[in-house]
């Protein structure tokens, strides 16, 4: 995160401080594998000008800088250091000097102060690009290409300097070109790779020196979508208790392979994540992903049900949809088809409550291709008429009647009397909205005979029942329905539904005529066709 350039940039500044020397010294060779306490501590007296030969032994090392230091003032800059043991034999002892020292993990010793770097802010990520590629004045703002090219490679500041000597060397890339090769997922890290030939080395690092079951958490890691996430995520995932669970994920953070979000969670950042996934699909066994998979969508399931009803429902959502939709997508991808349908089926409500469009399409018709290859008639059907309900809310009846046809059959060929309620439901409001009146009351009369065990499925019939009543025998017939309806939204807890018949009921209780925008469904208007 720029720890170099940072330990430079304050060494230079404490200039007047160290009249006696400020002495650079990486801790790694060539390859990055660390050095060894001893050959690190003779490079170090040799860079303070130590004449002569010296020790060869690490106790023998140490004290000739002991002898070194007493009566001056210098300052050493010890950059990436393994671990503790390797930075304690090159730490001055004496008053008046100090040593500067950068590592990817905290080291167990008894430093003055210890600062966690990230990465720099999205302005300060733009105007690094921009200054370090000649190209001061193009800023776009947080949503231009700017933004895009920094943010898709985490505002990492060695990735963002590398881009930027790709612009300068490429006068002829605009940064909205850059940003186009950057866009995509997989093409990243190899442009990424390109454009920084140590790049791999430098996000490696603290998985390579990490053990077995860490880096086996981290590669799991990368099944989860960008954005926070909790440890009972994680847990799933690995397969693990939460506590141990959270164990693992605080040694990540440790290793600097994970973040710790201020407000709980955690975040994988942007490069280690395609990293992490690279890694899944190179090293973990056979099947391992798929079972991490299904536990993961299993927990989020379990998840969504315990979340359904108020009062924080629509705040759950909001902050899991990303998880659940990924989820599924993943399921899908791993041929887990009962899984997939699972998460569709509870993902259902919140979607077309938040108007979700294209994750509520993205998500049903994979699960309604998971519902085909596992033969499950039931699940095809409830799929088609979700399908359906979301061609109707965009307005396109014919895709929608055709939806809710196919479910219809599918109903029947599994016996399914909800799934079939839901299928004559929808097309009945479809013979509404065409002013086909006498078609309407016999699909939805069907549904009302028998009264729907499933206390939403009634809603939805009973409320197109009220709305059939309200456009055909006037407020008077429409209000005995919108009660019903009313009664099972609270039954339901459903305070969305419930403001819906609460609103109808007072207009129909005003005597009020028919308006010409009528709310159809809760928060959908309509304009009524004419008579």
């Amino acid at each position: 995160m720029g720890k170099t350039a940072l330990a430079l940039a304050v060494a230079h500044q404490a200039d007047d401080l160290f009249p006696d020397g400020r002495v650079f010294l990486t801790l790694r060779d060539d390859t990055g594998a660390p050095l060894d306490p001893a050959a690190a501590l003779t490079l170090l007296l040799h860079r303070c000008g130590v004449p002569g030969p010296l020790p060869e032994d690490l106790d023998g090392l140490r004290r000739t800088l002991d002898r070194l230091t007493p009566g001056r003032r210098m300052l050493f800059v010890l950059d990436d250091a393994a671990d503790a043991e390797q930075a304690r034999h090159l730490l001055p002892t004496t008053p008046g000097s100090t040593a500067l020292l950068t590592c990817r993990r905290t080291p167990a010793l008894p430093v003055t102060r210890a600062h966690l770097l990230d990465v720099p802010a999205p302005a300060q990520a733009r105007r690094l690009l921009l200054a370090a590629s000649g190209r001061d004045g193009e800023d776009d703002g947080p949503d231009g290409a700017c933004a895009a090219v920094v943010e898709a490679c985490g505002r990492l500041p060695s990735a963002v300097r590398a881009l930027a000597g790709r612009l300068a060397v490429r006068p002829h890339w605009s940064v909205a070109s850059l940003a186009a090769r950057l866009s995509g997922e997989h093409a990243r890290l190899a442009e990424l790779r390109s454009a920084q030939p140590g790049l791999d080395a430098a996000l490696r690092a603290g998985y390579d020196e990490s053990g077995a079951p860490l880096k086996r958490a981290f590669r799991l890691l990368g099944l989860l979508p960008a954005g926070p996430f909790t440890t009972a995520d994680a847990a799933a995932l690995f397969g693990t208790p939460e506590p141990a669970a959270e164990a693992v994920l605080e040694s990540l953070v440790e290793a600097r392979l994970l973040r710790a979000e201020p407000l709980g969670g955690y975040r994988l950042h942007v490069l280690w994540r395609l990293l992490a996934g690279e890694l899944l699909t190179a090293e973990e066994p056979p099947g391992e992903a798929a079972r991490a998979v299904g536990r993961l969508a299993d927990a989020l399931a379990a998840e969504a049900r315990r979340a359904d009803g108020p009062p924080h429902a629509a705040e759950w959502f909001a902050d899991r949809r990303t998880a659940l939709v990924s989820a599924l997508g993943r399921a899908h991808a791993a041929g887990l088809w009962a899984r997939t349908v699972r998460l569709a089926d509870v993902l259902t409500a919140p979607l077309e409550a938040h108007a979700a469009w294209d994750d509520w399409e993205r998500a049903h018709t994979l699960a309604l291709d998971a519902a085909e290859r596992s033969g499950d008639l039931g699940a095809q059907s409830r799929l088609l008429c979700s399908l359906g309900d979301l061609a109707w809310q965009r307005r396109r009846t014919d895709a929608a009647r055709g939806l809710y046809r196919r479910a219809l059959r599918a109903a029947d060929g599994a016996d399914a009397r909800p799934e079939r309620d839901r299928a004559l439901t929808g097309l009945a409001e479809l013979s509404l909205d065409a002013s086909a009146v006498t078609e309407a009351a016999r699909l939805i009369g069907q549904v009302l005979d028998a009264e729907p065990a499933d206390p939403r499925d009634h809603y939805e019939a009973r409320r197109v029942r009220a709305l059939l009543a309200l456009e055909t025998e006037g407020p008077a017939a429409a209000e005995p329905h919108f009660e019903r309806c009313l009664a099972l939204a609270a039954r339901l807890g459903d305070r969305r539904r419930e403001a819906y018949a609460a609103r109808w009921l007072r207009h129909v209780r005003g005597g009020l005529p028919l308006p010409d925008w009528t709310e159809t469904r809760p928060g959908v208007w309509r304009l009524r066709a004419a008579a």
